[in-house]
């Protein structure tokens, strides 16, 4: 035997080198790991057999030699590492699915440079199948295996069994064998001398002889099939067939025709490659076919479609491209990115490591977006990498640049003129507006409609001047706005602020300090103080006649300067005055004004007021004394004579004149002084002073002593007459009259003077008596006076009633003392006698007046008792009137004890009816009783007796001892109380509902139902206990110390889904009931489950190929519920969709292969713990058994040139029911199957 070398490479490119001579060997074993890749210097058909076992795969030569690669699969069945074989110097990656199927590929070819050079080997390798023992043989041998590769295999398929299986019969040197996969169902599968041979079961036959073999009808293998061949493909395409040996066949594929001349065998081959391998497109290759007999036959190939140019993108012209930007605006919609190509590719589209995918539409385009954020924003240019893929695996890639630029420019004013204030003169030459920017950035500067547009320079600096028309004159600020927008479309915005100011202002106050409108005298003293106004911050100067003088200007624009006295000239005249003020601006504004001096005025007194004697007598006294004089047209004239002051207004030309009246003449004989003042309009003062004689004596008085001592007659005083007195000049006659009567007084020698007024000429009563006194000096002056006087000769005193409201002292009354009240002369004094008792009244002063007795001094019961009032008035008259007065001060009241049932306690049953209190009192009585904080009026019979029903909603709950308070209030207030107890007990104490910590969610569920239900709570000792669920009651258990207990057997409440009420009811001793309930759920269902009763895998028998692919078992479920599914000892868990459906895949990995039964369960479980489990079976069968071939098949295992021509029975065994074929070469048979197999 030849001795096999491999080289395994790992996935860090470490390669290993070794060598296989027998299976026998340890090195028959070779151990990989993920990622390997493993070359064998055999050629594919070597190998006559591919099988799985477990995670390794076992290469079956012809020789009859095994190599296995340990962990060549995955867990999911898949190839974990490469494998390579090879034959004429190419290299053939060897492709095994998971469901079997083998293919090969070509991966390099030697002495081509390629990354799998390592695993390349030079010569092919000579591997001699068993059974061939010579090469006498030859003939025969190249009869079977053909230079295409036909090899002869012997396939077998059982009704549960899809896949075909062959075993290799080892004929021939250069067949591939039947190959299979064992347990993984490979069918057979062959390439020879390609990346792509396209040979397969085209019609055909074979002969015998040395001569070759005979072919009767050309044929072209698998003309129906359809090859596919890529950028990343061998660029070579091989079309085979069978012809009558030296037929000269010629293959067009497009433009391109390859002619070969068929074998001895009748097998001929066409290889498209080089030069000679079509431009892209889709083709039918044309067979023409030539025998040597010159006839011509034209059969259809298979179908061809090339694609090796990579697919057409296009990426150019997006937002961002070419110059453009994106800004942030743009961004904040997120990064689209279009383009062209070839329609069906696949686009990729990077930027910043970010990826999107999509596919080119028919109509050529492409798009995907790149969501807000994605992409970071800054400033910058980064690239964009178009990738395209098209079905055949061609790639394009294109790479354009994009520029982001999301960062709004900087934007600065300078300060506008240097101050951010714009005066007339800065105004006027138009204003300059400057500031910092973004280089390059677009400036638009605006104010009021005036919009000016500027590019920042290179250093970022930028300006513009705006017309002075742009800005308004006057005083204001100016909001001027910038814009700036850089190349990117990114655009700030700010402001600044400049004030305009292009007027000053200045005023000047009429008048001088003081407000006075001319300089005078009396202001011109401290010089001369004017005032004005100007705008804050302004300087101002004052020219006053000729001199100029810098004024003090407050925060407020306001401005004082004062010209200096020395600088005032005496004298009448006008001085003009020039304001000018230069504000913080730099505007100057001037005003003029005049201001008038006058320090000068005169004033006369005439003398002519009295006559030629310049005295004042009484006469001229009596008629008014009126003063004239001269002074300045329109001065102020204040004329002062003996206290009393009259002012005027010289007239036109100067004089004035003043009256004062008799009241303002003092009498007597004296010389009083005139003082005359004038004020001129400029306020100049003069004054002048004159003495004026008076005599005005005349006189007669009342003595100032009260009339009979207190100046009140009273009727004892008016019964001798009354004696009136006063005082004269001596000498002087006196008359007093009181308008009806007139009496001569005597006068004495010192002045003194008196009269008698009778008795019988003094009125009775109570009044006033008027009399005037009138003197006639000795010179002739006449004089009187006037008295009044009081006249009282009688009085009067009452007593007010009622004394109280019903006009009788009741007890309350009498407890706080009785006050009485009444009417008296003003100024009387009053007593007031009670049963004996005097007490002295107070009287106010409109002469009401009130006594008030303690309780000590008022009788008590009921008694009539005699009162007394006596009045004496202020000028001694007395009267005295007598009363009795009602005295009631006692009353009662009783309260019965309500008989409650007959024990005196007020429970539940007695309280939801009502009750009713009762008692008596005094007739006539009211009764208002209170109990449990409400006050209710009773009804009280004409003999006292008194009741009041108490209604149920006001009645007391619990347990307590309630007071019942009962007062009575007699027809004249007197009140009396009296109190009783009640004891109340309408509750049962401590009761709780049934409890339970199954009930801590709201729900019984199964679990907790299967072990019975207890429930517990506490009662007040003694009471009973019934608990009520779903229709089942039971008694509970009651404790000395109230606690209670019950259980519900497992059959009690009855199973499903429904909700129920808890109730739970007691009665205490008193027969009170207290009784709660609550909304209880009980759910012991897990919900709905099935298993679906279509069979699994259509028959409920796995075979290999479904094996292969996974188990899937389906069902429904509650929707939403978790459903667990058990596959022989494979569990996996699964979701029931909202239609309730399920299913469960179990890969091919959790399902050992053979022939055996599996158990299929699924449950579910609920949030309750509720349980649902439903099962089944079905039959894994995914091996044909006892397949046999009988062996040798000739006596050498050589079909010999007469052995073949009189044909060859092929035998063996296999599982029972299976079919089997057998293939020879280029010919397949049904074999015949006994029952026995």
């Amino acid at each position: 035997m030849s001795v096999i070398q491999y080289v395994v490479r790992d996935s860090a490119g470490i390669v290993q080198r070794g060598a296989v001579e027998d299976s026998n060997s340890n090195n028959a074993n070779i151990a990989l790991a993920q990622g390997d890749a493993v070359s064998l210097n055999l050629r594919p058909s070597d190998v006559a057999n591919y099988a799985r076992s477990g995670d390794d795969l076992i290469l079956s030569l012809g020789d009859g030699r095994e190599i296995v690669l340990n962990d060549y699969f995955n867990t999911q069945g898949q190839a974990a590492a490469d494998l390579y074989l090879t034959q004429d110097g190419i290299l053939y990656e060897v492709g095994i699915d998971p469901v079997g199927n083998v293919s090969f590929q070509e991966a390099a070819t030697w002495g081509k440079w390629s990354e799998l050079d390592a695993l390349t080997f030079p010569n092919d390798p000579v591997v001699q199948q068993a059974a061939v023992a010579d090469a006498a043989d030859a003939a025969v041998n190249d009869a079977l295996v053909a230079d295409a590769g036909a090899g002869g295999f012997v396939g077998a398929t059982s009704d549960s069994e899809v896949a075909s299986q062959g075993i290799g019969l080892g004929l021939g040197l250069g067949g591939l064998g039947g190959s299979s996969l064992g347990a993984l169902g490979l069918g057979a599968a062959a390439v020879a001398g390609g990346a792509m041979a396209l040979d397969g079961s085209g019609a055909g036959g074979s002969g015998a002889g040395g001569g070759g073999t005979r072919v009767d009808d050309p044929t072209v293998d698998r003309p129906n099939a359809t090859y596919q061949i890529g950028g990343d493909d061998a660029l070579m395409v091989e079309v085979t067939g069978t012809a009558e040996p030296g037929a000269r066949v010629a293959v067009q594929i497009g433009d391109e025709t390859v002619t070969v001349t068929a074998n001895a065998n009748g097998i001929w081959r066409a290889r498209f490659s080089g030069e000679s391998f079509p431009e892209d497109g889709s083709y039918e290759a044309v067979v023409t076919v030539t025998n040597p007999n010159g006839s011509v036959v034209v059969l259809d190939g298979p179908s061809v479609v090339i694609d090796t140019v990579a697919p057409d993108v296009d990426a150019g012209g997006n937002d961002g491209m070419g110059g453009d930007w994106i800004n942030a605006e743009a961004a904040d919609d997120g990064l689209t990115i279009e383009g062209t190509g070839e329609p069906g590719a696949e686009i990729t589209v990077e930027v910043e490591g970010v990826t999107r995918q999509t596919t080119v539409g028919d109509d050529g385009t492409w798009s995907v977006h790149f969501e807000d954020g994605v992409l970071p924003g800054g400033e910058y240019a980064t690239d964009v990498t178009v990738t395209a893929t098209d079905a055949f695996g061609n790639q394009s890639v294109r790479t354009e640049s994009i520029a982001i630029d999301t960062v709004a420019p900087e934007l600065d004013f300078d300060p506008i003129e240097g101050d951010n204030l714009a005066n007339a003169a800065e105004r006027a030459d138009g204003i300059v507006v400057s500031g910092t920017s973004e280089p390059g950035a677009t400036l638009v500067v605006s104010y009021d409609g005036a919009s000016y547009e500027t590019v920042a320079g290179v250093d970022g600096n930028w300006s513009v001047t705006f017309a002075a028309t742009d800005f308004a004159e006057g005083e204001y600020d100016a909001v001027i706005t910038a814009v700036a927008t850089d190349r990117a479309g990114n655009a700030t915005t700010t402001t600044s602020t400049l004030h305009i100011d292009t007027e000053g202002s200045v005023t000047i106050e009429p008048g001088t300090d003081g407000g006075e409108p001319v300089v005078n005298t009396e202001n011109s003293g401290d010089g001369v103080e004017l005032t004005g106004n100007a705008e804050p911050g302004s300087t101002v100067t004052v020219v006053y006649d000729g001199e100029s003088y810098d004024a003090e200007v407050d925060a407020d624009g306001s401005w004082t300067v004062t010209v200096p006295a020395q600088d005032v000239t005496d004298g009448e005249y006008d001085v003009d005055v020039t304001v000018t003020a230069t504000d913080a601006a730099g505007n100057t504004s001037t005003t003029t004004s005049t201001v008038t001096v006058d320090t000068e005025t005169r004033v006369t007194v005439d003398t002519d007021y009295a006559g030629a004697d310049r005295l004042i007598g009484a006469d001229e006294a009596d008629a008014g004394v009126t003063f004239t004089g001269s002074t300045e047209a329109g001065a102020s004239v204040e004329v002062e004579f003996e206290g009393s002051t009259h002012t005027t207004t010289a007239g036109a030309d100067g004089s004035w004149s003043v009256t004062f009246p008799p009241a303002e003449i003092p009498e007597g004989d004296y010389d009083g002084t005139l003082n005359v003042t004038v004020t001129d309009l400029a306020g100049n003062s003069a004054s002048e002073s004159m003495n004026v004689p008076v005599d005005t004596t005349a006189f007669v008085a009342f003595s100032t002593d009260p009339v009979e001592t207190d100046g009140t007659v009273n009727a004892a005083e008016a019964s001798d007459g009354v004696v009136l007195t006063g005082a004269t000049f001596p000498g002087s006659v006196v008359n007093v009259t009181d308008g009806t009567h007139s009496y001569t007084a005597t006068v004495a020698a010192d002045g003194t003077w008196s009269v008698t007024v009778p008795a019988a000429d003094l009125p009775g009563g109570e009044t006033e008596v008027s009399y005037t006194a009138n003197a006639v000096s000795a010179s002739g002056n006449s004089s009187s006076s006037t008295m009044t006087v009081t006249v009282d000769t009688v009085t009067s005193a009452t007593l007010d009633a009622p004394f109280s409201a019903d006009n009788v002292i009741n007890g309350a009354e009498h407890d706080a003392g009785v006050t009485f009240t009444g009417q008296a002369e003003p100024g009387s004094s009053v007593n007031v006698t009670l049963s004996g008792a005097t007490v002295a009244a107070s009287v106010a002063a409109d002469g009401t007046w009130s006594a008030t007795f303690s309780a000590a001094d008022v009788p008590q019961g009921e008694v009539n008792a005699p009162i007394s009032v006596t009045a004496t008035d202020a000028a001694g008259n007395s009267t005295t009137l007598t009363e009795t007065v009602a005295i009631d001060t006692t009353t009662g009241v009783t309260a019965d004890a309500p008989s409650l049932g007959g024990d005196g306690v007020l429970n539940a049953v007695e309280t939801a009816g009502g009750i009713t209190l009762s008692g008596n009192a005094e007739p006539g009585a009211s009764v208002n009783v209170t109990f449990n904080g409400q006050t209710r009026p009773a009804v009280v019979a004409a003999d006292g007796t008194w009741s009041v029903d108490w209604p149920a909603a006001h009645l007391p709950s619990g347990e307590s001892t309630q007071t019942v308070q009962v007062t009575a209030t007699d027809a004249v207030g007197n009140s009396a109380t009296t109190t009783t107890a009640i004891e109340v007990d309408t509750l049962v104490r401590d009761f709780t509902g049934a409890d339970a910590p199954e009930l801590s969610d709201g729900v019984i569920a199964g679990p907790e139902r299967a072990g019975g239900m207890a429930f517990s709570g506490t009662t007040e000792p003694g009471a009973s206990v019934t608990v009520q669920i779903a229709g089942s009651a039971q008694a509970a258990t009651v404790q000395a110390d109230g606690s209670w207990s019950v259980t519900f057997p497992e059959g009690s409440i009855p199973t499903g889904e429904y909700t129920t009420t808890l109730t739970t009811s007691t009665t205490d001793q008193a027969g009170n009931v207290s009784t709660v309930s609550e909304s209880v759920r009980i759910d012991t269902e897990a919900g709905a489950l099935t298993l679906s009763a279509e069979p699994i895998e259509i028959d409920d028998v796995v075979n290999a190929a479904e094996h292969a692919d996974g188990v899937t078992v389906m069902g429904t479920a509650t929707p939403g519920m978790t459903v667990s599914v058990g596959f022989g000892t494979a569990t996996t868990t699964t979701v029931a969709a909202p239609d309730g459906s399920w299913s469960a895949t179990f890969p091919t990995g959790d399902i050992p292969p053979g022939t055996w039964d599996a158990s299929i369960s699924a449950s579910i479980t609920d949030a309750y713990g509720n349980t649902r489990a439903v099962s089944d079976s079905v039959r894994i069968d995914t091996e044909v058994t006892n397949f046999t071939t009988d062996t040798p098949v000739t006596a050498d295992n050589i079909i010999s040139g007469a052995e073949a021509a009189n044909g060859v029975t092929l035998a063996g065994s296999v599982e029972p029911g299976s079919v089997v074929s057998v293939r020879l070469g280029m010919v397949t048979r049904s074999a015949t199957v006994a029952a026995d197999g």
